[in-house]
């Protein structure tokens, strides 16, 4: 989940049903036996599931289980000190994050190309 939360920090995670969850929130779930902290994209009201991406994707993303939706991120403690991660602008840049993985991608495309 880089840059939002990196290796060995740790999450202020609370317990949230899954119909209250908002778009651009980072939810902790479990999936195929592991706990995963990825970014909410989509929520559809009737479906009992969502779909989560980690920041640094650039392509694919999980569809969880609404019952395996073990809460929300509130916070992240970096430096000593405790950063919120719940609100809507930290939301609202994780969701353009997302939204620029198209061109994300054809720049890693770009720059990994060998010069002629």
């Amino acid at each position: 989940m880089n840059p939002a939360i990196r290796d060995g920090q740790i999450l202020r995670v609370r317990p949230v049903s899954a119909a209250s969850l908002k778009p651009g929130s980072i939810v902790l779930y479990r999936i195929h036996g592991r706990l995963n902290a990825h970014r909410l994209i989509h929520n559809p009201t009737r479906a009992h599931r969502i779909f989560a991406v980690a920041d640094a994707a650039l392509e694919g993303g999980d569809w969880v289980a609404a019952d395996d939706i073990l809460g929300v991120a509130e916070s992240v403690i970096r430096n000593g000190r405790e950063v919120p991660l719940d609100t809507r602008r930290v939301r609202w840049a994780g969701l353009l994050r997302y939204t620029t993985r198209p061109l994300r991608r054809w720049a890693r495309a770009v720059l990994k190309r060998p010069a002629s």
